[in-house]
């Protein structure tokens, strides 16, 4: 079976890449592509809002048309 690349650490970049949503569970939040985790073609990104608390638990890459023909 093919293995999905690691989601990117590099904590200088301008967005961080992962979110935590509970202790201990860390989560990509790039686009998947080609089995490597990359962000949206345009930079663009929205935010997850947990509606049970009206609160932003994520910051998530927003794929573009382009994204998906890539």
């Amino acid at each position: 079976p093919r293995r999905l690349a690691p989601p990117p650490t590099d904590r200088n970049q301008e967005h961080d890449m992962t979110t935590d949503l509970v202790a201990g569970l860390t989560v990509p939040t790039d686009l998947l592509r080609g089995g490597a985790w990359v962000p949206a073609e345009d930079g663009g990104r929205f935010d997850v809002v947990d509606p049970a608390a009206a609160q932003v638990i994520a910051d998530v890459a927003n794929g573009t048309v382009t994204d998906a023909l890539a």
